[in-house]
């Protein structure tokens, strides 16, 4: 469950965050899954806490803890600047105390295409949709995602919520425009397009990544008898160290019989000693040779899954 609150900076983005607040609701009651607190409860909720002496000016602790007291999983909190050409849309983990996303749109598209962006950004602060990874060309000017103008604050740059299906990446150079349809496969982890500023553009799509079972069960028996071997090393040379240190020594280091025992029960205390303390090496070794086995299983099918899963490629 989710709430939505708004923090507003100026009074001349009054209306603004309101129109956007009212479509940011109404887009995520479309979504599957996503629970929404009514507004009604959610200032009700915030005026019961400001009487017991909560405030907050944005940081995510005192947002977690107005969660707390809406009972709900994440605070959804929108904030519209004074001059109202771009929002931010955050999302706050009630449970953590911490920020787990955060989604600036610029808003260049006539109010009528909000919806669109709206529709992004309430994807992405639910974990809903697949981040888009853009690496820009240099002297890029402007990028649109379909309709939507993006922010790039840095030369390689994620966009979250991006929606399954076939999208349309526009890059204004200098020399002019140039266009990418990218295709975002359901249920992908993430997709890399690289703009290099002439088509086409190069995509690699990242897949959530899954180990082979035999790597699994390889790994996990590997361990699981690494363990056992090393038990039983550790009991094996406690064992000789119990044995050897109890023999009777004369000065010289040399080794004599306790009184009353004979030369052979000597001899046989000594052999077990030895021979419990060659168990114990060879367990240990056994049990090191196993723990390698399974960490080498695991990863040959860490490497099988990324070398399976990643694809390249153009569009």
């Amino acid at each position: 469950m989710v709430a939505l609150v708004m923090r507003l900076d100026s009074a001349q983005a009054e209306e603004t965050q309101a129109r956007i607040a009212a479509e940011i609701r109404r887009q995520l009651a479309l979504l599957s899954d996503v629970t929404l607190r009514s507004k009604a409860e959610t200032l009700m909720g915030a005026e019961l806490a400001t009487r017991a002496g909560w405030s907050c000016s944005g940081e995510a602790l005192c947002l977690a803890q107005l969660g707390r007291v809406l009972g709900v999983d994440r605070v959804l909190e929108l904030d519209v600047p004074a001059d109202a050409r771009t929002f931010v849309l955050r999302a706050v983990e009630t449970g953590h105390a911490e920020e787990v996303e955060r989604v600036e749109v610029l808003l260049t598209a006539p109010a009528e295409a909000w919806g669109a962006l709206v529709q992004r950004a309430a994807r992405a602060v639910v974990g809903q949709g697949a981040p888009l990874w853009l690496h820009v060309p240099s002297g890029a000017r402007r990028i649109f995602l379909d309709s939507e103008e993006l922010l790039w604050p840095a030369p390689v740059f994620r966009v979250a919520g991006v929606s399954s299906g076939t999208h349309v990446l526009t890059v204004e150079l200098s020399d002019g425009s140039r266009t990418h349809e990218v295709a975002v496969p359901e249920g992908s982890g993430a997709v890399h397009v690289v703009l290099e500023g002439r088509p086409p553009a190069r995509v690699q799509v990242v897949r959530p990544l899954g180990l082979p079972m035999a790597a699994v069960t390889g790994g996990v028996s590997g361990m699981l008898g690494a363990l056992l071997l090393g038990g039983t090393a550790v009991v094996h040379l406690a064992a000789s160290y119990q044995l050897l240190a109890s023999l009777r020594r004369q000065p010289d280091g040399a080794i004599i019989a306790a009184p009353g025992q004979s030369r052979a029960a000597l001899e046989q205390q000594r052999n077990a000693g030895v021979l419990f303390g060659l168990v114990a090496c060879g367990a240990a070794l056994l049990s090191a040779l196993l723990s390698l086995g399974g960490m080498t299983a695991v990863a040959s099918g860490g490497v099988a899954a990324v070398m399976g899963e990643a694809t390249g490629g153009a569009p």
